[in-house]
């Protein structure tokens, strides 16, 4: 079967989009390796690693989203492996955000200052909620594939 006008779209656009996300992945923790060699102010290399740890997980995520998109770019939409990379895209867009509000907190506290600040932006309460809202609906999608499947199997 040929495929049609509105498939060979959604399959172009997924390859776009995973094409992004996987240069994201890249570049990102590079990016940020640049931003902090060239900074003026010298972080200890171990408080530069882990300020590195939300961008690796989100460079995680973007990989996994890579895969999600790059399935759906190949025409498989009623698989599991979509489902389980949207649903990994999701748990680690979830960490990356919680290491980004956690992680200038335990650096704070491990340069041993006398105050330490947790704030949460907007930002990154819609980052947690995005990832939420990705993971559970890599999960259901999952489930549903596992169910349909079953079914199939007894027809």
């Amino acid at each position: 079967m040929t495929p049609g006008v509105k498939e060979i779209q959604i399959r172009r656009w997924s390859k776009v989009v995973a094409n992004t996300c996987l240069i994201s992945a890249l570049a990102l923790p590079a990016l940020v390796l640049l931003g902090l060699y060239l900074s003026e102010r010298a972080l200890p290399l171990w408080m530069s690693a882990l300020g590195l740890l939300p961008v690796i997980l989100f460079s995680v995520s973007m990989v996994a989203a890579y895969r999600c998109f790059a399935s759906f770019a190949q025409g498989q939409w009623f698989s599991q492996h979509p489902a389980s990379h949207l649903r990994k895209s999701g748990i680690y867009l979830v960490w990356a955000s919680f290491a980004g509000i956690v992680i200038p907190v335990l650096i704070e506290a491990l340069a041993a200052q006398n105050s330490i600040t947790l704030s949460i932006s907007s930002y990154q309460f819609q980052s947690l909620l995005f990832g939420a809202i990705i993971w559970v609906l890599g999960s259901v999608w999952q489930d549903a594939y596992l169910v349909a499947k079953e079914n199939a199997e007894f027809v």
